[in-house]
C-alpha cells in the first residue's frame, strides 16, 4: 500500500514540475526578438500572435485597458489595420469578477483582447503601473517601446 501511495505521489508531482514553463522569457526591450506568444482571446479562443505583428498593446491595470478599450471603441478596425493585438493582463482581477463581470464584458467588445490569466506568465512584457505599454515591432524585432497614460498620448503615439 504505501508503495502503491508513494508512486502516486511521485507520478503527480513530476505531473506538476512538467506542467510548469520549462524556460524563461528575458524582459523585453527594444532590439528584442518578440517571442512566440499564443494566448486566448475573451472567447476563449488561442490565438497566436502572428510574426509580421507590428504593435502589441499591453495592459496590466483596469486605467489602461479602460484608455484603450474606449479608443477601440470609437475606432473596432484600429487593431486589424494596424496589424496589432491587445494584450491585458487579469491575472490580478479575483476569478469571480473575471469570470461574471469583466470577461462577459469583453466578449461584447468587436475585437479581440488576449487575456494573461495566470500570474507571472507575462511578467517579460515591460510595463509601468498606471500606463498602456505600447511595443513597436519590425521584422519579429521590436523597434520601440512606450508607454501612454490616456487617449490624447495613445493618439499621439501613431501620427
Amino acid at each position: 500500500m504505501f508503495k502503491k501511495l508513494t508512486i502516486l505521489g511521485l507520478l503527480l508531482i513530476s505531473l506538476t514540475v512538467s506542467a510548469k514553463p520549462t524556460t524563461t522569457i528575458a524582459p523585453l526591450k527594444e532590439g528584442s526578438l518578440l517571442p512566440s506568444i499564443s494566448v486566448n482571446n475573451q472567447h476563449g479562443k488561442l490565438v497566436k500572435i502572428k510574426t509580421d505583428v507590428k504593435t502589441i498593446f499591453f495592459s496590466a491595470e483596469k486605467a489602461p485597458s479602460q484608455v484603450i478599450n474606449l479608443f477601440l471603441k470609437k475606432n473596432p478596425e484600429f487593431l486589424v489595420k494596424q496589424n496589432a493585438y491587445l494584450v491585458a493582463n487579469i491575472s490580478g482581477m479575483p476569478f469571480l469578477i473575471s469570470k461574471f463581470v469583466a470577461i462577459p464584458k469583453m466578449k461584447k467588445y468587436p475585437y479581440d483582447v488576449l487575456l494573461v490569466k495566470q500570474k507571472g506568465l507575462f511578467s517579460f512584457m515591460p510595463h509601468k503601473e498606471g500606463q498602456l505599454s505600447i511595443l513597436k515591432i519590425s521584422n519579429g524585432k521590436i523597434t520601440s517601446i512606450s508607454f501612454v497614460k490616456n487617449e490624447k498620448e495613445l493618439i499621439e503615439a501613431f501620427k
